[in-house]
């Protein structure tokens, strides 16, 4: 709690977005928001701090099989909440979801992780309905 009312998840971001180059920034930033973020009552706010720094990490470094593991397991966490869900929608979190996944077709982990993110992204529990993945989601 401390590190967020005290600012160190805009830090975080920032350092990620100002050195997006470095692949181990990234790994570590995207670990450390994902933290953060285990708390339920911080994951609306870390949310709308980290989702697109985590997804500018991810394209940056597609082929780092870290940063998409642990990119992945971050919005998967972040995504259930619906605030963070849809800035996951406006940012084409989807598209890179599926992207990782091809890139990374033989990690049984980052696959079954993609899965778990994909669910969250596409329920709306709100609504009780479920956003469908299209063809064209697929072949992107």
């Amino acid at each position: 709690h401390k590190i967020v009312q005290n600012g160190g998840a805009k830090l975080i971001t920032n350092s990620m977005s100002r050195f997006i180059s470095s692949e181990k920034m990234q790994e570590k930033g995207i670990i450390t928001l994902w933290s953060l973020s285990t708390p339920l009552q911080l994951r609306s706010e870390i949310g709308h701090l980290a989702v697109i720094p985590i997804l500018r990490g991810m394209q940056a470094h597609v082929t780092g099989h870290k940063v998409v593991e642990d990119g992945l397991s971050a919005l998967k966490a972040l995504s259930t909440h619906s605030s963070s869900k849809k800035i996951l929608q406006e940012n084409d979190a989807i598209d890179l979801i599926l992207d990782s996944m091809w890139i990374h077709s033989e990690s049984p982990i980052i696959q079954q992780i993609a899965l778990g993110a994909l669910s969250n992204i596409s329920v709306d529990v709100d609504a009780n309905t479920v956003t469908q993945i299209t063809e064209n989601d697929l072949s992107a």
